[in-house]
């Protein structure tokens, strides 16, 4: 079922390589949509474990002084790549039933710097199998058709698909965090189909976030690129998300969505 404020403008299905672009629309559903986004952006669910752990600590005098520091509000976070993953990530998760088992942003060592390797990681279940997913997005107010970052985004995609230690790297990285959980057999499944067939089967997803009005050609031109360099069982979902405001906004929307 898709969601209410989201409607396909253009598509073209294709077994391996399909795409496809969504408008969405300006109404309570999205409003409570990014709700969700916000607490994906800020890490709400990570911030109350941490600030749990840090109350059961046993503290006195200096170190109380200190505990202070610690749970006060941490910086918010603007930035379009970081604001336009989140954003992508929820959508994979709510209209594509991803589970993304990690949130990425726990990763950062620095609060200015970005974040190297794939954007979004995690894993969907296809028929009576489950894949690893890899996403990558980009986001463009540009009115050029397509816009410049999609010579980038097939750049990398392209080379999660022909190169297999890129994706066995991830597959490394996610095992660290979904051990001890209830994803973990999920991530076996999908290693073991992974291996099986070759190191080809996963699912790639291109994402692009526009504020501009809505063409094929945002797609089109690198979604049919794509599909000379990717076969299956390897699949590549390329998304335009088109925004009823504009990408400058969208900070403003999420932290006012994040406040009901």
């Amino acid at each position: 079922m898709e969601l209410p404020f989201n409607t396909e403008i253009y598509g073209e299905t294709h077994p391996c390589v399909p795409y496809s672009g969504r408008r969405f629309e300006d109404n309570y559903e999205l409003d409570f949509f990014l709700t969700r986004v916000y607490a994906k952006l800020a890490d709400l669910e990570g911030k109350r474990q941490f600030k749990t752990f840090l109350e059961g600590l046993r503290l006195t005098g200096y170190g109380t002084e200190k505990l202070e520091e610690f749970l006060r509000p941490n910086p918010k976070e603007e930035r379009k790549w970081a604001i336009s993953e989140a954003l992508c990530e929820t959508y994979l998760e709510e209209e594509e039933k991803v589970k993304i088992p990690w949130n990425t942003l726990r990763d950062k060592k620095n609060f200015a710097s970005s974040l190297p390797g794939a954007d979004i990681v995690g894993l969907k279940q296809n028929g009576n199998q489950w894949l690893l997913v890899v996403g990558e997005v980009k986001s463009s107010s540009e009115e050029s058709v397509p816009p410049q970052v999609m010579r980038i985004s097939k750049k990398q995609l392209e080379y999660l698909a022909l190169k297999p230690d890129a994706i066995q790297l991830l597959f490394k990285w996610l095992f660290y965090r979904v051990k001890n959980t209830a994803l973990y057999p999920y991530f076996e499944q999908a290693m073991v189909t992974f291996l099986e067939s070759g190191s080809k089967a996963v699912a790639l997803y291109g994402m692009l976030v526009r504020d501009t009005e809505a063409n094929e050609k945002d797609l089109s031109s690198v979604g049919i690129a794509l599909r000379e360099k990717i076969s299956l069982p390897m699949t590549c979902h390329s998304i335009a998300i088109y925004l009823p405001w504009s990408l400058d906004r969208l900070p403003q929307k999420i932290n006012i969505g994040g406040a009901q």
